[in-house]
């Protein structure tokens, strides 16, 4: 099962991407910045308290990597230029 873990962010990462760039309306930019923010602080905890289990820890860390993804490749797609030009 380990060899396989990097198949889990890079789905995470494209599943992002497919949201983000599908419509607009699956990225709303302050609830989505907000979210990545309080999440970032939950994985700092854990890494300085080392208080939860590996399972628990991928999940958090996966739910992290996908937040943080929709909000990059969510600015990506508002700041796009415009396909007239």
């Amino acid at each position: 099962m380990i060899p396989f873990l990097w198949v889990l962010p890079l789905a995470l990462y494209l599943l992002s991407f497919i949201i983000c760039f599908d419509n607009p309306r699956w990225y709303a930019r302050v609830r989505s910045c907000w979210r990545s923010w309080r999440l970032g602080r939950h994985c700092w905890v854990l890494l300085i308290r080392n208080v939860v289990g590996h399972s628990t820890a991928t999940g958090i860390y996966c739910a992290g990597l996908f937040i943080c993804c929709m909000v990059c490749h969510g600015e990506l797609y508002r700041l796009r230029p415009d396909p007239r030009i």
